[in-house]
């Protein structure tokens, strides 16, 4: 048997390869509920976390391999991913409506945080192996 790769597209930045990430011990909507919005989500139930992850309009995908992994920031609602031998279609118009002001600002300001030498958002095409 052998490993094969996952096709990935989103709307986002890349980040730095071999760049540190803050939110490296943690989920991005913990570390970002309580960077960017200033929310603590530890103590609160399931109902109301979920809250507060539905409002990020970003989130975080790794590329390349689990073992080094390299990082693209995008807008959700953007990403589509396909396995080998499960080809998908792509719809740019329906996956372009999550592209919003406010989700690029979001976006940027992330990117700004981490990275403040990022390229410009684009639309990326990527592979995980897995």
């Amino acid at each position: 048997m052998s490993t094969s790769t996952d096709g990935q597209l989103c709307y986002g930045i890349e980040l730095e390869e071999g760049g540190e990430i803050p939110w490296e011990d943690e989920d991005f909507e913990d570390w970002y509920a309580r960077e960017i919005l200033e929310i603590d989500t530890s103590e609160m139930e399931y109902k109301e976390r979920s809250k507060v992850y539905d409002s990020i309009k970003i989130d975080c995908l790794y590329h390349c391999c689990y073992d080094e992994p390299m990082y693209i920031l995008y807008i959700k609602g953007t990403e589509l991913t396909a396995s080998r031998g499960c080809p998908e279609k792509v719809d740019m118009e329906d996956l372009s409506k999550a592209i919003t002001s406010e989700s690029i600002v979001d976006l940027i300001k992330v990117a700004d945080m981490i990275y403040p030498e990022h390229e410009p958002a684009a639309w990326i095409l990527s592979s995980m192996w897995g």
